[in-house]
């Protein structure tokens, strides 16, 4: 096994995710960008229909990254091929879940955001769950791992969040103030104006592809952290139901 089950602090979380990160970064940035080039196409060609498209891909690219993840750390690393064909075997069910998490979020954040903070951190598992524990009781497993471990959660996916997030929000700043320079043009200016959107918004589906991997391998320590933590001597049986899972 590569990176073992046993109990992390916050830190040593954050470090080993990145040395997951680094370690397998081509198989990481090959399912991002498996996923996101041909949407850059279709941007430049379809921006409203690529809009909608890039939606349904966020949780299809966050299952295929948890199975690689998942096979890095138990020692049975997977290709990017591999990874997306596990994530589409279970896309129907997991884009349906992902929604109903989706509108959790959303009405969180509509009472502030107190709701939200609380939220994130208690469910960071459930697609870790869902995925590579197939027949454990969603909600209950899930709730389980999260116990007691509320603000190293929080502080784990909000640094990593952060992290990953970091590079995207400085591209929207950009974006923002050049729209603003440029607005109100007419003519072959208009022309640039957009084409100028559409260049900024490719490097932001390019910086999705190579930066959510993080957050990614920030929550599957923390999961794999947790695991450790919670199910002491069934570790091992644990491990078993997860390999099934990466076999496919």
């Amino acid at each position: 096994m590569e990176h073992a089950l046993r109990p992390r602090p916050v830190g040593e979380i954050l470090d080993a995710a990145f040395g997951l990160y680094k370690q397998h970064f081509a198989t990481l940035a090959g399912i991002g960008l498996a996923l996101y080039l041909p949407l850059i196409v279709l941007l430049w060609l379809a921006p409203w229909v690529a809009t909608l498209t890039s939606m349904a891909l966020v949780p299809l690219h966050g299952a295929a990254l948890i199975f690689a993840l998942a096979g890095a750390v138990w020692g049975r690393p997977l290709s990017t091929g591999d990874a997306l064909k596990r994530a589409l075997r279970r896309y129907p069910a997991l884009f349906f879940l992902w929604l109903l998490y989706a509108v959790a979020r959303v009405f969180a954040a509509t009472l502030f955001l107190i709701p939200l903070i609380i939220l994130v951190p208690v469910l960071f598992a459930w697609k870790h769950v869902f995925l590579l524990e197939p027949g454990s009781p969603l909600v209950r497993r899930t709730m389980r791992l999260s116990d007691g471990a509320f603000g190293k959660a929080l502080a784990v996916v909000f640094i990593a969040w952060l992290i990953s997030t970091m590079p995207g929000m400085a591209l929207g700043v950009s974006n923002l103030l050049t729209n603003e320079d440029m607005g109100g043009f007419q003519g072959d200016d208009a022309v640039v104006f957009s084409a100028t959107s559409l260049a900024f918004q490719s490097l932001g589906y390019l910086l999705q592809a190579l930066m959510v991997p993080y957050l990614y391998a920030a929550t599957t320590m923390l999961y794999v952290d947790q695991r450790a933590r919670k199910d002491g001597v069934g570790a091992d049986m644990a491990a078993e139901r997860l390999e099934r899972a990466l076999e496919g």
